[in-house]
């Protein structure tokens, strides 16, 4: 569909359907919003020679399959981004008299707070669309060799893995490293080079701490276990208040 000038990706049929637009919105109101939303949010995900490919395609009315299927995905985070852009302009208009709000007899406008968390949701459900175009794009690379887009995609997060995948464990509470003994009771002399004890896997009730599991950690990270019970801390010998 090319409207003032530019070609643009998305046809009024596939904006309604794929944002909560209303169908009888006259979609002149909108177009000003897509030729924002499209350069602005869309063409740096698609790239320029991509971008031009689909333009030119439409144009002529031969897109691909690969293309058609593009199209598509693109469809959901430019119409979103499009009424995000347009859920403000499209309360008011511009007249001889200066700008006006619209009223409507069936129906009420959204006060500030309402507004901006509507406006909030729209952004997200944008955001989230988009991660979607990012993810088909990383996913069918080879069906897109024009693909250069102009941000970073990250396509590592994207990418389907084997699962074996490990995440690097860490905690938050540790013993200070001038402590002899554990404080916890155990016995276990901390690492003579590091100093330090490291606990996981506590609850928290009302004052204390209760220890469920203890892991001594020597300087190379090597776990080994160490079966603790009946062992709890207070929470202001951990964390010692100001005065």
């Amino acid at each position: 569909m090319k409207k003032l000038g530019e070609t643009l990706l998305i046809s009024e049929e596939l904006l309604k359907l794929y944002s909560p637009i209303s169908k009888n919105v006259g979609v002149d109101r909108i177009f000003p919003f897509i030729h924002l939303a499209q350069p602005y949010y869309i063409q740096p995900i698609l790239g320029k020679p991509l971008m031009e490919e689909l333009q030119h395609q439409i144009e002529s009315d031969e897109l691909t399959e690969e293309n058609k299927a593009l199209i598509l995905k693109v469809a959901m985070p430019l119409a979103m981004w499009t009424t995000y852009l347009a859920v403000r302009g499209l309360g008011y208009s511009f007249t001889q008299k200066g700008v006006t709000k619209e009223k409507s007899e069936n129906s009420d406008s959204l006060n500030e707070k309402e507004m901006a968390e509507y406006m909030l949701s729209l952004k997200n459900q944008a955001e989230m669309a988009q991660e979607l175009l990012i993810s088909y794009l990383c996913n069918c690379r080879d069906l897109y060799p024009l693909w250069k887009p102009l941000v970073e995609c990250n396509c590592e997060k994207y990418l389907p893995t084997d699962g074996t995948n490990k995440v690097e464990y860490k905690t938050l509470i540790y013993f200070p490293s001038n402590n002899k003994k554990s404080s916890c009771g155990c016995g276990k002399t901390p690492c003579e080079s590091c100093g330090e004890h490291q606990v996981t896997d506590v609850d928290v009730n009302d004052t204390t701490l209760k220890i469920k599991e203890f892991l001594s950690f020597d300087c190379k990270s090597q776990v080994t276990d160490v079966d603790v019970t009946d062992t709890t801390l207070n929470i202001d010998e951990l964390f010692p208040r100001q005065h």
